[in-house]
């Protein structure tokens, strides 16, 4: 499978993500959160037993809008976001790890959009997603 998965969100305090996702034990997640900083983004791998944070980046923007895209390919996905009309890579992963090849299970990969509050007790934000598409195409995407 070839193709490009953009979505925008705005920039909140609560973890927004865009995720391909075989299940619990195997996903890759590309996410944002507003800090202190300013805008937080992450790339979470999460492959059997081993979970952690590949890559992660803090934007001093005043932009509130946030262009998170992952770009398949048939061996590997590319993960990268637009801030400001600037394009910043988080590297690429492989796609072996989350099919059947590696998960047992669904021969398939989820893609979707998630959001993780960080205060259970205050809920009070929405979350907004906009311009999710996904868009297939031959060649290298990003």
């Amino acid at each position: 499978m070839n193709g490009k998965f953009p979505a925008k969100f705005l920039c909140c305090r609560e973890r927004q993500a865009l995720p391909f996702y075989m299940d619990e034990s195997h996903h890759y997640d590309l996410a944002v959160q507003k800090t202190r900083s300013g805008c937080h983004i992450l790339k979470r791998i999460c492959i059997g037993n081993v979970q952690f944070v590949q890559q992660e980046r803090t934007f001093f923007a005043s932009a509130a809008v946030i262009t998170l895209q992952i770009s398949a390919e048939n061996l590997t996905y590319s993960f990268g976001a637009v801030l400001n009309g600037k394009k910043h890579s988080f590297g690429e992963n492989h796609t072996k790890y989350l099919p059947t090849e590696v998960a047992d299970g669904f021969t398939g990969v989820l893609i979707g959009l998630y959001v993780q509050s960080t205060d259970a007790r205050d809920c009070s934000q929405s979350s907004v997603f906009r311009g999710l598409s996904c868009d297939y195409a031959e060649g290298k995407l990003f």
